[in-house]
């Protein structure tokens, strides 16, 4: 019979006598570090998706602010064809061209990139904080649209351009149309 206190407990050190040398924990602690690594990996893809849907979203609400502006121009340039008078200066343009260096045809603005400095110095005018509108009168002999019916009276056509912005600073979106409303 063994006579041993009870609190005495004999411990092996393995199978064959050897001590343990702590290999489950070493593995155990690299899966840990892997786990760890794809979790944070998977954290920034996350947070790198949801900045690129923010920067989708905040280009979209640039530019349906943008085509608003643009409808509103036009039929701002309506009201000057039929009135005379708009919210806005309407320049002519051969005085506008000659004045900016444009080329005489160029009647779209299609020489200027959105980024041209000559595109800031229009004298826009602001319809809110997040939109802003401009227009030209071509006239009756410039840049009429390609389709126009021979036997329809010629009316002036007009450059008009549409900004708008998003939520955050330094999303913007510049629309451009040459707008024709023949009079009956």
């Amino acid at each position: 019979m063994d006579r041993r206190h009870p609190m005495n407990v004999h411990v092996t050190t393995g199978p064959a006598g050897r001590r343990q040398t702590g290999a489950a924990l070493f593995i155990s602690l690299m899966f840990l570090i892997i786990l760890t690594l794809i979790g944070v990996s998977a954290a920034n893809v996350g947070i790198l998706q949801e900045r690129m849907a923010g920067n989708v979203r905040d280009s979209n609400i640039a530019f349906q602010r943008a085509e608003e502006a643009l409808r509103v121009a036009e039929l701002e340039a309506l009201e000057y064809q039929r009135t005379g008078s708009a919210i806005v200066d309407v320049p002519f343009w051969p005085d506008f061209y000659a004045a900016e260096g444009l080329a005489p045809g160029d009647c779209s603005l299609g020489e200027l990139s959105d980024a041209d400095p000559r595109l800031e110095g229009l004298a826009w005018h602001t319809l809110n904080a997040d939109q802003e509108i401009f227009i030209v009168d071509l006239g009756v002999a410039n840049c009429q649209p390609a389709n126009e019916d021979p036997g329809m009276p010629t009316t002036p056509s007009f450059l008009v351009l549409g900004k708008g912005r998003g939520d955050t600073d330094p999303t913007e979106v510049v629309l451009r149309s040459i707008f024709f409303w023949p009079n009956p």
